[in-house]
């Protein structure tokens, strides 16, 4: 276990230590008894250089930001990108079916 706490009023909330990069995690909420998890990966080292350089580099590019987010695995990201985009070119529908792919991925 990295943390814990209780009796939070926030709808978020931050964990105080920090995450290793590649490291992959369970997260788990209990409210009155019931206990809901997910799974998550921290982006290792050369993928947060990757995102970080690709952003500085195209920031005016629903396309290419939603395509990289989803490789990495950054889903909602990637679906607001994608969004963006339906809403730039609502007649593609390769607009349409990368949002609904993603938005597939994320309800698994």
């Amino acid at each position: 276990m990295i943390s814990r706490a209780q009796g939070i009023q926030n709808t978020s909330w931050m964990v105080l230590t920090p995450l290793k990069r590649g490291g992959e995690y369970t997260w788990q909420v209990t409210v009155t008894g019931a206990t809901e998890s997910a799974s998550f990966r921290v982006l290792d080292d050369g993928q947060a250089m990757l995102w970080k350089s690709m952003l500085a580099a195209h920031k005016d590019s629903p396309l290419l930001i939603g395509l990289v987010a989803q490789q990495l695995g950054l889903l909602a990201i990637a679906e607001r990108e994608y969004t963006s985009l339906t809403k730039a070119y609502p007649d593609s529908s390769t607009a349409a079916l990368l949002l609904n792919n993603v938005s597939e991925l994320r309800n698994r």
